[in-house]
C-alpha cells in the first residue's frame, strides 16, 4: 500500500511499443507505459509548509499544511499546478519525550494535485487516517489509505530474463516498462493493523496484517495483496535494536475471467502463484 500510493514515481511517456528507439513491452489494457524519472517523492517536494503544535494539559494538537510543485525534489516542475497537502493530529500523552514518548495519537491527512503525462493533465488524490497507541509493554497502530488517479502498477512484465538490450525479444521476452493507470477513475485502497508486546524488558514480539486492493475499478487489472508478518525485536539499549521479520505474502487475481486473452490470463495467474514469503533482518542505531 505504502509503496504503491505514497512512494510516487514520476514518469514520462516512452511512446508506443515498436516505435523507433522504443524496446519496451506493451502495457496492459487500462494502463500506459513510461520511463521513471527522478526519485520517489514520499511527500518530499519543493514548496512552502506551515506547521505547529499546541498542548493543553496532557493533550497535544498539531497541524501541517503545504503548497508545493508536485514534482518531487529531483525534477523540475513541468506544469503550473500546485499540490496541496494537509495533516491534522491529536495526541493524549502518557509520558516520556521524543521518539520514546508514550501516547495515544490519531491523525487524518490528504494530498491532491495534477500530474502531466504525455501532454495531458491528470488529477492525483491521496488521503488517509490512522491511530497509534504506545504505552509499554503494548504498542498498537493502524491506518487506512486510498488513492485516485496516477496509480503506479509496477513493471510489465515484472520479470525479464534477457535484460534491457538491443534485442528485446530474445526468448520471446520483451524488456519491461513501468506502467501507470492515469485517470481519477482508477482507484486503490488498503489498510494495516499491527501490534507489539514486550514479553521481557528487552524482548518484543510483533504481529502485523496488511492488505491492498489495486485498481478495484478495473476487473482485468485488479490485484489484491495480503500479508501476515511475524516479528521480534531485541532492544539492546534505548538507541540500539535488532529486528527479525517473517512475512507470509499472498497476491490474488480476483477476476481472472475478465482477462480475455488466454496468454495474459495465464501469465497473471502464474505471477500470482509465484509470490513467495520473505524473511528480513535489520539493525538500528540512533545517534
Amino acid at each position: 500500500m505504502l509503496d504503491s500510493l505514497v512512494l510516487e514515481r514520476f514518469m514520462v511517456a516512452n511512446g508506443a511499443p515498436g516505435q523507433a528507439g522504443n524496446l519496451y513491452a506493451a502495457p496492459p489494457a487500462g494502463t500506459v507505459g513510461g520511463n521513471v524519472v527522478g526519485s520517489s517523492s514520499a511527500f518530499r517536494d519543493i514548496g512552502m509548509q506551515a506547521y505547529d503544535w499546541f498542548t493543553k494539559g496532557k493533550m497535544e494538537y498539531a497541524y501541517a499544511a503545504m503548497v508545493s510543485n508536485g514534482s518531487g525534489i529531483n525534477t523540475t516542475d513541468n506544469n503550473g499546478d500546485r499540490d496541496i497537502t494537509a495533516r491534522l493530529q491529536a495526541s493524549y500523552i502518557f509520558g516520556g519525550a521524543g521518539v520514546f514518548r508514550e501516547d495515544l495519537t490519531g491523525w487524518i491527512w490528504r494530498q491532491q494535485g495534477n500530474r502531466t503525462f504525455d501532454g495531458n493533465s491528470y488529477r492525483r488524490v491521496r488521503e488517509g487516517l490512522g491511530f497509534k497507541y504506545w504505552q509499554k509493554p503494548l504498542r498498537v497502530s493502524g491506518e487506512y489509505m486510498r488513492g485516485k488517479g496516477m496509480i503506479f502498477t509496477g513493471l510489465n512484465p515484472p520479470f525479464n530474463d534477457t535484460g534491457f538490450d538491443a534485442t528485446p525479444t530474445v526468448d520471446g521476452v520483451q524488456s519491461p516498462t513501468n506502467t501507470m493507470a492515469l485517470g481519477t477513475e482508477n482507484k486503490a485502497d488498503g489498510w494495516y493493523l499491527e501490534a507489539g508486546y514486550f514479553v521481557m524488558p528487552k524482548l518484543e514480539l510483533d504481529l502485523r496484517y496488511d492488505t491492498f486492493d489495486r485498481l478495484s475499478n478495473n476487473a482485468a487489472q485488479e490485484r489484491q495483496f495480503t500479508t501476515w508478518t511475524l516479528g521480534t525485536q531485541y532492544h539492546f539499549s534505548p538507541k540500539a535494536r535488532v529486528t527479525l521479520n517473517y512475512e507470509f505474502r499472498d497476491q490474488e487475481v480476483p477476476n481472472p475471467g475478465a482477462i480475455t486473452q488466454a496468454a495474459q490470463r495465464q501469465n497473471a495467474l502464474a505471477i500470482s502463484d509465484a509470490i513467495g514469503d520473505r524473511f528480513s533482518a535489520q539493525v538500528n542505531f540512533i545517534f
